[in-house]
């Protein structure tokens, strides 16, 4: 694939707003956040990605009763903002 295919491709799926239905174990969910929360921190990380991904891990930690194991503080203590 080169790079013109992959923009499109790219922008197709950045595009597709279909929600779709994900089955995790709590396990999985804290990794997912976890892995999310260690990838905003990249130096090189583009500020608009970042921003992304940070909406959509919190979002989903508010979403989530499991979360309020900790009365949904301790998932988001690790966030780190760079502004």
């Amino acid at each position: 694939m080169n790079s013109e295919e992959f923009m499109r491709v790219v922008s197709i799926a950045m595009s597709d707003q279909t929600v779709l239905p994900v089955h995790l174990t709590f396990a999985d969910a804290w990794i997912l956040v976890s892995a999310l929360q260690l990838a905003t921190r990249h130096p090189d990380i583009h500020e608009p990605l970042r921003d992304r991904l940070t909406d959509i891990a919190k979002t989903f930690i508010q979403r989530q009763p499991s979360f309020s194991i900790w009365g949904g503080t301790r998932p988001t203590m690790a966030w780190r903002t760079r502004k």
